[in-house]
């Protein structure tokens, strides 16, 4: 199976409990991402009853990703809320392609990493090693306590999710991601930002597999079609009596 991202709802802000639209158009099986930025405060955690955590941090400003495998038990919006009731900005991202259960999108969860700074220039991804797990989906989210212009989408990234420029009291956040075909690791670098500052800022990034491919069909119990399973043969045997 092969990643793809299907469509991004546009940010929400608040603060306290805040409602977050799911994507449209989603079906059993996709996969849903919800970013949450923070960029004034540290220590605090993200939780919505519908999904997990993937990754996050709480240092230099607090941000996370959760995921949520579609089981259409869903309403139009999933409530999501920070431990300290700040005003934060959330998105959610339509994937398919992934894993079609919690459990298997679990295992498939190759590696997660993030950095920060208590305050400097730029704003950059971290470091991710993804060894040889090819095919894998990799999301990264970057939040400053800074009044941003600009984001630019650098080359290695397939595509910008969302980015804010100095919402809600000058937090600027980008969220970004790429679909590999042959594993690579990811190396940390910077956006190209505008009006940059020195300034509080971190960033987090995870790597997921796709769903495994089903076994072939036709094959001989190994996975393989090159080799039919052999034709069983029966025989019959017959107990002969000759009188003297």
């Amino acid at each position: 199976m092969t990643w793809a991202y299907q469509s991004t709802t546009a940010t929400q802000s608040g603060s306290g409990t805040v409602a977050v639209t799911y994507p449209a158009g989603i079906q059993v099986g996709d996969t849903v991402l919800l970013m949450c930025a923070l960029g004034f405060g540290a220590g605090k955690t993200f939780t919505a009853s519908d999904f997990t955590p993937l990754v996050s941090r709480n240092t230099n400003n607090s941000s996370a990703i959760l995921y949520r495998v579609v089981d259409g038990t869903e309403g139009a919006t999933s409530n999501v809320s920070n431990s300290g009731g700040n005003n934060c900005s959330y998105a959610m991202a339509r994937f398919t392609g992934g894993p079609t259960n919690a459990a298997n999108f679990a295992s498939s969860i190759v590696a997660t990493n993030s950095r920060g700074s208590s305050g400097s220039a730029g704003l950059s991804w971290p470091n991710l090693t993804i060894g040889n797990n090819n095919n894998c989906l990799v999301v990264t989210l970057g939040t400053k306590q800074a009044t941003l212009t600009s984001f630019d989408v650098p080359a290695l990234w397939t595509g910008e999710l969302t980015h804010s420029t100095g919402s809600d009291g000058g937090r600027s956040f980008v969220w970004d991601y790429l679909i590999q075909n042959t594993a690579a690791d990811i190396t940390s670098a910077g956006w190209t930002v505008g009006g940059d500052s020195s300034a509080a800022n971190q960033a987090i990034i995870a790597a997921i597999l796709p769903a495994a491919a089903p076994p072939p069909s036709g094959g001989g119990g190994t996975g393989s079609t090159a080799f039919p399973p052999p034709k069983r043969k029966t025989y019959v045997f017959y107990d002969l009596y000759y009188p003297r």
